[in-house]
């Protein structure tokens, strides 16, 4: 049913439990158009937030190259985007 929420080629590269055993749906907020200040380009975040069991269950496609787990504060740092942490903070707090 989430599913359908996911942008153009995200929908043809959705999360597929077969291919991750330990992974799971937890939520989805509304998609944020956010605009780089450095660049002045604009972005369009779907965030989702996923549970796994380990880092070994998790399958990256062509987009990464690596997987960490991290504590959310880490994402306070200065080289860390500065979007970032309000929106894990939301997600994790989201009911």
């Amino acid at each position: 049913m989430w599913r359908a929420h996911l942008p153009g080629e995200a929908q043809r590269e959705r999360f597929q439990p077969g291919r991750a055993c330990g992974v799971r749906f937890v939520r989805r907020l509304d998609p944020l158009p956010l605009t780089s200040p450095s660049s002045g380009k604009e972005f369009l975040v779907h965030p989702f937030l996923f549970e796994c069991d380990s880092s070994d269950d998790v399958v990256l496609n062509w987009e990464h190259d690596d997987v960490q787990w991290t504590d959310p504060s880490r994402l306070l740092s200065r080289d860390c985007v500065t979007w970032q942490f309000p929106l894990v903070r939301a997600l994790l707090q989201a009911a």
